[in-house]
């Protein structure tokens, strides 16, 4: 997505509040986990998956707390070899309330 007038961010939240599925889930690298997208893709229906990085200092820490505490509700994890190196990745799924993002900034 290239637009020099709008953002990447501004341009994934448009896409969210004009597409017209119900009941998908959507994914997000780390450039859009932030309350607003969460908020969009839960007012449009959908569910979302979103990659978290440490800068977000708060929300990382309230992820950690709910790891901690709870069970996933799903586990993935895939091998792959790409460019000579072994490659592992998990994806756990929790469920959490859909204020989360709001709780964790406010803490």
């Amino acid at each position: 997505m290239e637009n020099k007038k709008e953002s990447e961010i501004s341009q994934a939240q448009k896409i969210v509040r004009d597409c017209q599925l119900k009941g998908k889930v959507i994914t997000f690298d780390a450039l859009h986990c932030n309350q607003k997208t969460a908020a969009l893709v839960i007012e449009s229906g959908n569910d979302y998956i979103m990659a978290l990085k440490k800068n977000q200092k708060k929300l990382y820490e309230q992820v950690e707390a709910v790891i901690k505490c709870e069970n996933p509700l799903s586990v993935d994890v895939t091998h792959e070899h790409s460019h000579g190196r072994k490659v592992t990745r998990k994806v756990s799924i929790y469920q959490v309330d859909s204020n989360f993002f709001q709780q964790a900034l406010n803490k």
